[in-house]
């Protein structure tokens, strides 16, 4: 018997932890802790609040779950997808010809809802949902290559620094900045509301609801996430990393003097944390190739690149 299990229905979350801690998945993909635990809570919370609808669903066959699509849609005619990308996990390599007949009807059925779809390039192979998309005639051409910018944390201290930009470790060098660690053991209500502060402070607004910073600082305190802060000085700076056994999400950062203190080191120091944690990978963010972006967000893809040693393909639709 197959079953479709949306996000709003009780047993969503129980058939979800089921998937994501089954072998077929941990041993296949490069799963974001941004689909576990309290940080999936958070970036729900975090994205429901920026307008944004979860339309993400599970397919079940007899009672075993088989496959995962999490999808947020934008509220808005941009449609800009900055925080959690849709992705399809599957834990059978051949899926039978009932579920994805559903699994079309369902995919297709969103898509004219205008959503961007994200997914890992799986051992070469193209997934079962771009190969459905790309079947179709109105979306084959719609389509465009992103990458995940990966710092690769099998390396070792050495390997890894070499591997940074060279300007970076001139900068690194140089620096005198002080780097301190803060996760489920030692963080504190008061030093995690000096990193909120300095983010209002920065924005030169309330940028979110106190609810969705009260489940950001649950990430740290259930041991899915850690903070970083960088001082030099008077002045100081904050790294938050989501992480599962698999990868270190990089998800935000903020500086309260960026001409006095450099963030470079912090960068360095966090991915060696990581790598302590027994994790593989560090992903800094998504590059998207011959894609326009402001001065900014150019200067932001910039400065992750220097950090990266590998790149995760992703087939995008729009």
């Amino acid at each position: 018997m197959i079953k479709i299990i949306d996000n709003l229905d009780k047993e969503f979350l129980y058939y979800k932890n089921l998937l994501l801690n089954s072998p077929e998945i941990t041993n296949n993909f490069i799963l974001s802790p941004e689909y576990c635990g309290s940080s999936y809570l958070f970036h729900d919370h975090l994205l429901k609040e920026r307008g944004f609808f979860n339309k993400s669903f599970i397919i079940t066959k007899n009672d075993n779950p088989v496959l995962i699509f999490f999808c947020f849609i934008s509220g808005s005619e941009k449609n800009q997808f900055y925080d959690l990308p849709s992705t399809f996990l599957y834990a059978e390599n051949n899926i039978d010809e009932n579920i994805e007949k559903i699994l079309k009807e369902k995919i297709l059925n969103l898509s004219e809802s205008k959503f961007l779809y994200s997914e890992e390039i799986n051992k070469n192979n193209l997934d079962i949902v771009s190969q459905i998309l790309l079947k179709n005639k109105n979306y084959s051409n719609n389509c465009y290559l992103s990458f995940d910018q990966i710092m690769k944390l099998e390396l070792s201290d050495e390997q890894i620094l070499k591997k940074i930009r060279s300007s970076y470790r001139r900068l690194i060098k140089q620096n005198t900045s002080i780097v301190k660690f803060y996760d489920k053991k030692n963080i504190e209500k008061i030093i995690f509301n000096k990193f909120k502060n300095l983010h209002h402070e920065v924005s030169g607004k309330k940028t979110r609801s106190d609810d969705s910073w009260k489940l950001q600082y649950e990430t740290i305190t259930s041991g899915e996430a850690f903070l970083a802060l960088i001082q030099k000085d008077n002045d100081y700076g904050f790294i938050f990393c989501n992480f599962n056994k698999n990868v270190c999400n990089y998800f935000s950062s903020v500086n309260s003097n960026q001409k006095n203190l450099s963030m470079h080191k912090g960068f360095l120091e966090t991915i060696k944390f990581a790598k302590k944690l027994d994790i593989k990978n560090f992903i800094f963010g998504n590059k998207i190739p011959n894609i326009e972006l402001d001065s900014k967000n150019e200067n932001i893809s910039h400065f992750k690149d220097g950090f990266t040693t590998n790149y995760l393909p992703k087939i995008t639709f729009k």
